[in-house]
């Protein structure tokens, strides 16, 4: 007996059927896998640090509105001003100003020629508009004299309003919610190399205390950017603790530290060992990325997280990799790393998205502190050049030791390299690597840290200064 064939209607309706009852079953499944995954430990981890991290924040405003309680009625610090807004805000003035200020760092006597046309091609524009304040009027190459520029300068310098009252908010306190700021980092070192300018004026004025008391100040600054909950911050804080390091050789060449500045000095500089604002800002930074929140997709909803996080799932595993070895400089750690970066390579398709961030950062924070231990080492040496006259062959002569160890390359474990130089000065340097180079100016992918645009045809340096004294 012949089976009656269904009509065209009834197998379509019948495969309907069948095709959202998969669907249906796809989707309750995972639901049940997100419900599963969102009460497992590691979720339950991400939960826990992302809590922690908005524990921070607010205990880091309640600690700022404390400070305000305590200043005067008749405070410059009191409302309306703010030490975020401060440290953050910039106009032309802000970039003409720290263009000179980096011009200061590299030159401290005088503004080499091509900086001075630079100046004169930036500030045309202010001119022809009419747009020029009393300090750009007061540093243009049109109307002064190089003399009277650098003078100027200096001036402004010791005497700016915003940068006094920016080193007075940090006294007080009244920066401590910075590190709750999505990404400060760049403005802040603006600001930074600003006060470390400003160190290097106050010197050549000839008060010294005062200098280092400014130093100190843009230390700090670096330290809150470090305290952050991006690696960011950690890489941004090296980076202004290299400015400010140059501040110190430059004052360190214009007239001798006193052994309390000196010690005042090295025990900021030694901070830099400590591993404990570096660990957190991995598990931060990697809740954040695997949370969602990263991408500006952050939710309360455990369910949620599961499907935003996606991208930066595993950063949570990255991190608790990393935190153990962060105590130890990179070359003791290259296989440790290279195993991390092969376990976490997303199946050949180029590095998880964490574990470049996380490399960089482990390497600067590493560099930074590398140049804390040779500041031990160029202070013994401006001392030994006062009582010698001229700086010694080799470190080998330095007696006492300045360390308890021989000063190495904390990314090879080499000695560094130490040379005098023709003008009576001295460097101590590390090379380079070419490698590394190209991946810190043009590596990082599309979420990963931000980095300085590298300028093209810029000449790659061979070395990396860890203390320099022209004199």
């Amino acid at each position: 007996m012949a089976h009656k064939r269904r009509s065209s209607a009834t197998r379509g309706i019948f495969l309907s059927f069948a095709v959202l009852s998969v669907l249906l079953m796809a989707i309750i499944a995972l639901i049940v896998y997100a419900r599963w995954q969102a009460h497992s430990p590691e979720r339950a981890r991400l939960a826990e640090t992302l809590m922690e991290l908005q524990q921070r924040t607010v205990e880091a405003k309640n600690a700022v509105l404390k400070a305000r309680e305590n200043l005067p009625p008749d405070s410059p610090l009191a409302p309306p001003w703010n030490c975020a807004s401060a440290l953050m805000n910039g106009n032309g003035e802000t970039q003409i100003l720290t263009m000179l200020a980096v011009a200061l760092l590299d030159n401290p006597d005088n503004l080499p020629q091509p900086m001075l046309d630079n100046l004169r091609s930036q500030l045309a524009g202010f001119r022809a508009n009419k747009l020029l304040t009393p300090f750009l009027e007061s540093v243009d190459p049109e109307t002064n004299t190089p003399e009277q520029v650098m003078a100027n300068l200096r001036d402004y310098l010791c005497t700016s309003k915003e940068l006094g009252q920016i080193e007075d908010g940090l006294a007080c306190g009244l920066c401590a919610d910075i590190p709750a700021h999505w990404d400060p980092s760049r403005p802040m070192d603006t600001k930074a190399v600003c006060l470390s300018a400003r160190a290097i004026a106050e010197a050549q004025a000839g008060n010294i205390a005062k200098a280092v008391d400014t130093c100190l100040c843009a230390y700090r600054l670096a330290d809150l950017a470090g305290q952050g909950s991006l690696l960011n911050g950690i890489v941004q804080k090296s980076g202004t603790d290299m400015t400010t390091d140059r501040a110190v050789w430059r004052i360190a060449d214009i007239a001798p530290l006193s052994v309390p500045d000196q010690e005042r000095l090295l025990a900021e500089m030694d901070k830099r060992h400590s591993t404990t604002d570096l660990a957190d800002s991995y598990r931060f930074h990697a809740a954040r990325m695997e949370s969602g929140e990263m991408w500006g997709r952050g939710s309360d909803n455990p369910f949620e997280r599961f499907f935003l996080g996606r991208y930066g799932r595993g950063s949570m595993q990255v991190a608790e990799r990393f935190v153990p070895i962060l105590d130890q400089p990179p070359y003791k750690t290259k296989n440790q790393v290279d195993e991390i970066r092969l376990a976490f390579d997303r199946r050949g398709r180029g590095n998880h998205p964490f574990v470049w961030d996380a490399v960089v950062a482990y390497m600067h924070h590493a560099e930074d502190a590398n140049r804390a231990e040779a500041a031990h080492v160029g202070f013994a040496l401006k001392a030994w050049k006062r009582d010698h006259v001229t700086y010694p062959p080799s470190l080998d002569a330095l007696d006492p030791k300045p360390l308890d160890t021989e000063l190495l390359d904390c990314n090879t474990g080499n000695p560094v390299q130490y040379e005098t130089t023709p003008e009576g000065g001295f460097k101590i340097t590390v090379p380079i690597n070419p490698t590394s180079q190209q991946e810190r100016r043009f590596g990082g992918g599309r979420h990963g840290l931000r980095r300085s645009p590298a300028t093209p045809n810029a000449p790659a340096k061979t070395v990396a200064l860890l203390w320099e004294a022209r004199y």
